[in-house]
């Protein structure tokens, strides 16, 4: 039986090597992985633009709204790897880097 972790958004076990906050750079590029879901068209582009700016600007901050208003209906789906749990993390990187 595993452990649930002592963090309250991390839903990995307490001695698993991955429990881990995703960074935003990684949760940019979960997002141009996925490159082949409809839902993600212009967010793919917004965050491969994100990607080259330095993450201390505003301009960084303000893109990665547009980022989160265009990954709106991404959900799971058979044509992606993509776990449920990872696009919620993702999200929450996100969200939480822009504020």
């Amino acid at each position: 039986m595993t452990k649930k972790c002592i963090a309250s958004d991390c839903n990995y076990c307490e001695q698993d090597e991955s429990c881990r906050k995703m960074t935003v750079t990684e949760a940019l590029q979960l997002i141009e992985k996925n490159d082949q879901i409809p839902a993600l068209d212009y967010c793919i582009n917004y965050a491969h633009y994100a990607l080259q700016l330095d993450q201390t600007t505003k301009e960084f901050k303000v893109q990665l709204l547009y980022v989160l208003n265009n990954m709106s209906r991404w959900r799971q789906c058979k044509a992606s790897t993509t776990t449920a749990m990872e696009i919620k993390e993702c999200r929450a990187t996100l969200k939480k880097a822009s504020l």
